[in-house]
């Protein structure tokens, strides 16, 4: 998970929604979101958001702790029911992470308690009032990069994913102590659960319980126009792709499956400039050289099949500094490195529908991104005039993040350990078939 502050124009809060007719015989699970745009974020939530990684998944991921960008961001928020009688909380829902937290009623950070933060704004969980909630006595305990922390209890309780689905005794963590107002979702695989004891998690315990034959799930955020993306757990919609699905094997690391990577090959951007330049980057620990001049001012960038990090709990996406460095000549040559706000200052011109970025994987998959998805307004400035930053920040884990998510349908196969990919259609239509 890696939520960083950003220059992103929406904020989603979602509601779940079951389809018509549906059962568990169905074989899949649909949770829906709405994209409420422009919405301001509390202290407390905007301070959560700059938190980079968890202190303790450092060793692995990220260690340098990337200044983050400021200013609103892009999330996704689902709704859940936990508990009798039921509490409603709503969460952030995480690819790059796996444990279920949520926020107790009894935080004494709490408004409600006599604390600062509004632990309302997306719910509580009160355990002390289920009398289904069982507390495993095993302490619960992340922090972040910037100290924001949750620290709690592990535990089991029923949780309600529409108004007619229930998983029984769900693993989740309850933070009765945290200095954040929202919790997270993660859905990752089960190596990457935080606890030295691994658990049957959300997504593998609703196959467990008979509602999806794989631990599998498709991810379609919609576009930064639209106020609606939904996550299809144990279904593929093939409405919302254009061309073919193309599976890749995820990148394992000493035989084990802890993040959802895949190969990413190549980067090039494409620009309705008439020019171009001939980059040679030294190989680096991803393997990143070899740039090639195209025609029509087409630039690009192979990466040597550096693992990529498919990570819908990341606003932003992240680029080694050799390639991050490469990317940014070929897309501004004039772009500046703002320190304060983390990020490369570039023409606002260049957020152009005729200007995208493509990301190759395996080789022979393209996910094409508009720039415009990629370069945003960060206000007026100092001389009074529109300043724009780039949407890809430096970090020496190779992350792809929401502004690259909405441009891809991703089908995320647990079970069988591979990501599909596709080209993202927005469409309202539906067509949807099980996975099996």
């Amino acid at each position: 998970m890696l939520f960083s502050r950003s220059f992103a124009i929406a904020f989603a809060a979602s509601a779940l929604a079951s389809l018509p007719g549906f059962g568990s015989s169905d074989g899949f699970v649909k949770m829906e979101f709405d994209i409420l745009k422009d919405l301001g974020l509390s202290t407390s939530l905007n301070d959560f958001i700059t938190s980079l990684l968890p202190e303790k998944q450092l060793s692995s991921r990220d260690k340098s702790g990337s200044a983050p960008l400021i200013n609103q961001h892009t999330f996704y928020v689902t709704k859940l029911s936990i508990g009798n009688p039921a509490s409603e909380v709503e969460v952030l829902l995480d690819t790059g992470s796996s444990d279920l937290w949520v926020m107790s009623s009894r935080n004494p950070q709490c408004k409600d308690n006599g604390g600062s933060i509004d632990c309302e704004q997306y719910g509580t969980y009160n355990e002390t009032a289920s009398t289904t909630f069982k507390n495993n006595h095993t302490n619960f305990y992340i922090q972040y990069l910037d100290q924001t922390y949750a620290n709690g209890t592990w535990g089991t309780d029923d949780i309600s994913l529409t108004d007619t689905l229930t998983l029984k005794d769900a693993s989740l963590a309850v933070a009765e102590d945290s200095d954040s107002n929202v919790g997270v979702f993660g859905i990752g695989f089960i190596e990457l659960e935080s606890g030295s004891q691994k658990y049957v998690n959300v997504p593998a315990l609703m196959k467990q319980q008979g509602l999806i034959n794989k631990v599998a799930y498709s991810l379609y955020l919609g576009s930064m126009e639209s106020n609606k993306g939904n996550i299809l757990f144990g279904g593929v919609d093939h409405a919302k792709y254009s061309g073919d699905l193309k599976e890749i094997d995820i990148s394992s690391q000493n035989g084990k499956y802890p993040y959802l990577q895949i190969p990413l090959t190549q980067i090039s951007v494409q620009k309705d400039s008439s020019s171009s330049k001939v980059f040679n980057a030294k190989d680096s620990k991803f393997r990143s050289s070899l740039f090639n001049k195209r025609s029509g001012g087409n630039q690009s960038i192979d990466t040597k099949s550096a693992p990529a990090l498919l990570d819908s709990g990341t606003t932003l996406s992240l680029l080694p500094d050799d390639v991050m460095k490469s990317v940014v000549e070929a897309i501004d040559p004039e772009a500046a490195y703002n320190s304060g706000a983390g990020g490369y200052i570039v023409n606002c011109t260049l957020a152009s529908p005729s200007n995208s970025v493509t990301f190759t994987f395996d080789g022979e998959k393209d996910i094409v991104v508009p720039m415009t998805d990629l370069i945003v307004s960060s206000g007026d400035s100092a001389t009074g005039g529109q300043q724009c930053m780039l949407g890809l920040v430096p970090g020496s884990m190779l992350i792809l993040g929401d502004n690259f998510l909405r441009s891809a349908y991703s089908v995320f196969n647990l079970d069988d350990k591979t990501i599909s990919i596709a080209q993202a259609k927005y469409s309202d239509n539906q067509d949807i078939s099980v996975i099996s």
